[in-house]
């Protein structure tokens, strides 16, 4: 996926009309290119939201953009949402309001992680600032135990992907060129949305938050798979 500064492809007037011919035959190859033009009109809206609603940082604006535009790809899909019913101004009002509904949506979630993990830091984690005080590492080692058990429920290419994301930090264009993965940029965000969902219900099943981390746990999960692969299993 783009950059959120590299918008060329969104910028003058005739983008809506192209999203809306896109729309009316989507087959793999006109799907794929509906997909990423919607990302990045999302991801440009986002990103103007942002310098009056409240500020996000640049990997979450597209994190929200690959998201809003897999739910509007399914809308499209189930018949909910026809982007050729609208005039191309009102096509970009839509976008423009659903991206400030996700926006504002998110900021309210990030004050509600920040209450939650001030709270859980001072009644359950005098020593939180060590991670290794043992309460931290019993904390983690279940924590991590429990993740990495979700992760193996991923299919093996879409977990190569989540990994090289979370333990790497690769942006979505370098996991797209990997060895293991070898799939387009756009389908690499669209595996990421998917597998950080099944995670985080995965997770919330088992009792766990994802957004708060114990201390230490992606070290512990890097070494996990670590030692996964070298025995030859993967990831």
């Amino acid at each position: 996926m783009s950059e959120v500064g590299e918008v060329s492809e969104v910028r003058g007037p005739a983008w809506p009309e192209h999203l809306q011919s896109l729309a009316t035959d989507l087959n793999s190859e006109a799907r794929g290119r509906f997909w990423l033009l919607l990302n990045l009109a999302l991801a440009q809206r986002l990103h103007l939201h942002s310098r009056s609603v409240g500020w996000i940082p640049r990997e979450r604006i597209q994190d929200l953009a690959s998201e809003k535009a897999l739910d509007l790809v399914g809308k499209l899909d189930c018949g909910t949402w026809n982007p050729s019913a609208s005039s191309p101004g009102e096509l970009v009002n839509f976008i423009s309001t659903v991206a400030r509904n996700a926006l504002v949506d998110e900021l309210r979630r990030e004050r509600g992680r920040r209450a939650v993990s001030a709270d859980r830091r001072d009644l359950h984690h005098p020593a939180r600032g060590n991670p290794d005080a043992p309460a931290l590492r019993v904390e983690r080692k279940e924590f991590v135990s429990h993740l990495v058990a979700c992760a193996e429920g991923l299919k093996p290419r879409h977990r190569s992907v989540w990994l090289l994301r979370v333990l790497y930090e690769m942006p979505s264009k370098s996991i797209a060129g990997h060895p293991e993965v070898l799939l387009k940029a756009s389908h690499v965000d669209m595996i990421l949305m998917r597998c950080r969902d099944r995670i985080r219900r995965c997770m919330q099943s088992k009792g766990h938050e994802v957004p708060v981390l114990p201390p230490g746990t992606f070290a512990d999960l890097w070494k996990a798979f670590r030692l996964e692969s070298s025995l030859g299993g993967g990831a």
